[in-house]
């Protein structure tokens, strides 16, 4: 496991994250989502397609993290030396 595999890992095993999803909007997607599944397949389709979705959103979690990572360092260097990211503005 690379230290970006870690470190995601580490993030999403937290307190915080677990609340996070069980969150009204996220509970209720996913209650929604099941129930279309349930409509639409039957038996091992709907494994399958569970474990694909599973698979889908755990990649688009990971991916939002990291960029929220990127995005949390920019405005850390920014207010460690703003002078030096002003030039972002005027482009």
């Amino acid at each position: 496991m690379n230290i970006i595999d870690s470190l995601l890992d580490t993030l999403t095993h937290t307190d915080e994250w677990k609340r996070m999803q069980t969150a009204q909007p996220i509970a209720a997607a996913e209650k929604d989502l099941r129930a279309i599944v349930d409509r639409a397949c039957a038996g091992d389709e709907k494994e399958t397609l569970l474990a694909a979705l599973y698979i889908y959103t755990t990649y688009c979690e990971q991916a939002a993290l990291l960029y929220g990572i990127g995005v949390a360092d920019t405005i850390r260097a920014a207010g460690a030396d703003p002078a030096a990211h002003l030039t972002y503005l005027g482009d």
